[in-house]
């Protein structure tokens, strides 16, 4: 008994997106007519494409973001700890649990330290 041939998966369906065009007019964005679009500039990404794009920017300047705050923040802390602890002329210990629990919140709205 032979074996059954299966036959390949089709390809998915081609979308055909509309062209975009830079317009001529600059408040017109993008245009599809070549009559309206600026003479000699290639042909823009896809919209979808763009979002895309778009969206992985965003979340690598987010994760940016927080290494760089999982990196300082530390610092902050163990630095406000120090400044806590002294004494000076003045009595700014109010002012200093301000800051302290000002830095904790910032913390806590962008998911905590990685290390403590």
């Amino acid at each position: 008994m032979g074996r059954a041939i299966v036959p390949p998966p089709s390809p998915p369906p081609l979308v055909v997106e509309p062209p975009r065009l830079l317009a001529a007019r600059s408040e017109h964005g993008y245009v599809e007519r070549v009559d309206l679009a600026l003479q000699d500039e290639p042909e823009a990404v896809a919209a979808s494409y763009q979002r895309e794009i778009t969206a992985r920017a965003r979340r690598g300047e987010t994760t940016r973001a927080l290494t760089t705050w999982r990196e300082t923040s530390g610092r902050w802390f163990a630095d406000l700890d120090a400044l806590v602890a002294l004494r000076f002329e003045v009595d700014v210990a109010d002012e200093l649990r301000s800051l302290v629990r000002a830095v904790e919140r910032l913390d806590r709205k962008l998911g905590g330290r990685v290390a403590a």
